[in-house]
C-alpha cells in the first residue's frame, strides 16, 4: 500500500500521474493475481525474512505482506510496522523458537551467504534448515519500495508454488541463487 502511494506522488511530482497510475494498476493486478493462487494452496509455511545477519533483522512492513501475498505467514508479523531496523531485530533464539519452514535471506547492500545460515550454532534444529529450503532474494527486489517489488513477489510466490506443489520432493532444495 505504502509503495503504491509512493509510485503516486513520485509520478505527480514529475509530472507523469496517468503512467504512475498505469503502473500501480498494473502492479495492482499482478499481486491481485498471485494472492489468488496463493489462497489455493494447501501449505501455507511458517517463512523468516533476514533483512540483516549480525544482528538478526526480520523484514519490513511491505516484506511481510509480500510472504502473506505468496501464500506464506511472516513468523514475525508483529513487527511487520516497525520502520526502523533496529525494532525489527530478532534472537536467533527466536528464530529457533519460531521454527520456520522456509527462510528467505536478503541482506541489504551485499550478498546473503546461505552456507552461513546452516551453520548457526543450534540452527539445525529449524525445519527450513534441516530441508535446506533456504533462498536469496537480491535486495534491489525486496528491500526498495517501488516497481522492483514485484520480482521479489513472483520469486517468493514460485518458491512458495514449487515448494507447496512438490512438497514431497522438496527436501534436500538448496538455492544459491545470487
Amino acid at each position: 500500500r505504502e509503495t503504491f502511494e509512493a509510485i503516486l506522488l513520485v509520478g505527480r511530482a514529475i509530472g507523469a500521474e496517468v503512467e504512475a497510475k498505469q503502473l500501480v494498476a498494473e502492479m495492482q493486478t499482478e499481486f491481485h493475481e498471485i494472492a489468488r493462487q496463493a489462497e489455493a494452496f494447501s501449505w501455507h509455511p511458517r517463512v523468516y525474512f533476514e533483512e540483516w545477519p549480525e544482528p538478526f533483522i526480520s523484514g519490513i512492513c511491505w516484506v511481510s505482506e509480500l510472504i502473506e501475498l505468496a501464500g506464506g505467514q511472516d513468523i514475525f508479523p508483529e513487527f511487520r510496522d516497525r520502520k526502523s531496523a533496529k525494532d525489527r531485530m530478532v534472537s536467533p533464539q527466536q528464530v529457533i523458537e519460531r521454527n520456520p519452514q522456509v527462510i528467505f535471506a536478503s541482506w541489504c547492500g551485499k550478498p546473503a551467504h546461505l552456507g552461513d545460515i546452516f551453520t548457526r550454532p543450534g540452527w539445525n534444529c529449524i525445519e527450513a534448515v534441516q530441508t535446506r529450503r533456504v533462498y536469496e532474494i537480491p535486495s534491489a527486489d525486496i528491500l526498495q519500495p517501488g516497481p522492483s517489488l514485484l520480482n521479489g513477489l513472483r520469486r517468493i510466490a514460485q518458491t512458495l508454488a514449487a515448494l507447496g506443489h512438490n512438497a514431497s520432493r522438496a527436501k534436500g532444495v538448496f538455492n544459491v541463487t545470487k
